[in-house]
């Protein structure tokens, strides 16, 4: 079973809002969220089996399940979702730098997964992004929550990694190093 977390449709900022817009929504809202969302599986082969509980939907494909918590942010309702976190085996990161919060929840060191186009650089030096998970771990805070690190291609391709400093150096050799041929 896959667990996913998003703010969205509520907002694109966790709980925060941005003013009443032309439409009648807040600005922050994002009103085809659930629509990208079901097509966006639907398109994989997954199959909307449940959205019983309005910020609940499980997606089913075989035997694998996705339980997809919309309008829930983290660290906003921790608290709320702490058993969510209780017995993940893996921290997926896409796109997204997530508060490191429900490392406090969980119950085994996980795999790192990184996504092929997520930034892994050094998030800004801001207080909003002080307990970020990508924060944390340049500052050598919380590697000790993990085991392993895993940077996946979008073509399906792995390369794993011992230790974070190697994942961040296959990343910068990706971004950085590459040669341009003319």
């Amino acid at each position: 079973m896959f667990i996913c977390i998003d703010s969205q449709p509520y907002s694109e900022f966790g709980i925060l809002q941005g003013g009443i817009g032309e439409n009648g929504y807040d600005t922050y809202y994002r009103p085809d969220f659930i629509n990208d969302l079901n097509n966006s599986y639907r398109q994989n082969g997954f199959v909307l089996v449940s959205c019983g509980n309005e910020n609940k939907r499980i997606y089913s494909k075989n035997k694998r399940q996705i339980h997809y918590y919309i309008n829930t942010s983290i660290p906003d309702h921790h608290k709320q979702n702490s058993s969510l976190f209780e017995n993940i085996h893996c921290v997926i990161v896409s796109g997204h730098d997530p508060d490191s919060i429900f490392l406090k929840y969980t119950t085994q060191r996980l795999e790192f997964v990184g996504i092929e186009g997520t930034c892994f650089a050094a998030p800004q030096k801001d207080p909003f992004y002080e307990n970020s998970l990508l924060s944390r771990l340049h500052r050598g805070e919380v590697q000790y929550f993990f085991h392993k690190y895993t940077f996946l291609h979008k073509n399906g391709e792995k390369k794993e990694f011992r230790f974070w400093e190697d994942f961040l150096d296959y990343y910068d050799d990706l971004c950085y190093n590459q040669v341009i041929e003319i």
